[in-house]
């Protein structure tokens, strides 16, 4: 079977949800001017080899707030400033070879399914190489590197080109960023394989049942045929 990273995510958020069409939240504003800049950053350095300056970097953060539906009072201006001091140093200390760019991934076949994903960036460490994602912010930071998006397309990825490192940048609403790493062990692959090969097979042969934990932060909550039975 074939899915994509959204179609995945939704499932594993609640296969009813998934089965009447619900749809994952998006990047918010924000985080997308957060993607941007990282990309734009990481792609120079494929192109030139070398690292961004700060002047640049905050010029080129500047261009793009002014372009943004997001709408900036000087106050909160100035406190994405801050953020950006935060990504700049972040970015400074990342190294390697930068690989690709908004990399869409389309999977060979695992357990006989194919997955297709973005992953923002892609870059090399020692025959390895080290992913980052960029994801809205949880109240909960541990949960971030199990976040389907970040698991599912990391182990895939991993059965054709050994994983080294992960790096997840999630952006709250209030101009907070938060970038956490992670060097994934054996086990983290292991139990996300299975898990990724369970949940593919349960989508091809249309198992549907209500996660209700999901049910509190669920959008479809209201109108749910699996919970609303009355």
């Amino acid at each position: 079977m074939k899915a994509s990273i959204n179609e995945l995510v939704g499932f594993s958020f609640c296969p009813k949800f998934y089965e009447q069409g619900g749809h994952v939240a998006p990047l918010t504003d924000y985080a997308l001017l957060v993607r941007q800049i990282v990309e734009f950053a990481f792609r120079h350095d494929m192109e030139s080899g070398g690292k961004f300056s700060w002047a640049r970097f905050e010029k080129k953060w500047k261009s793009l707030c002014e372009a943004s539906v997001v709408e900036f009072t000087q106050k909160e201006f100035n406190q994405s400033i801050l953020l950006l001091t935060k990504l700049y140093d972040w970015y400074t200390d990342v190294n390697g070879e930068v690989l690709a760019v908004n990399y869409s991934m389309s999977s060979s076949l695992v357990y006989g399914h194919q997955l297709v994903s973005e992953i923002p960036v892609v870059i090399q460490t020692a025959g390895k190489v080290d992913l980052v994602f960029i994801l809205n912010s949880t109240l909960n930071e541990n949960l971030l590197f199990v976040e389907p998006s970040v698991r599912y397309t990391s182990v895939v990825l991993n059965e054709d080109l050994p994983v080294n490192k992960i790096y997840v940048l999630a952006v709250g609403p209030i101009r907070l960023l938060s970038a956490l790493e992670m060097k994934p062990t054996n086990r983290y692959f292991e139990s996300a394989l299975l898990d990724f090969a369970s949940v593919m097979q349960s989508m091809q042969i249309k198992t549907t049942y209500p996660n209700t934990s999901s049910c509190i932060t669920c959008p479809l909550v209201s109108v749910c045929e699996a919970v609303n039975v009355r």
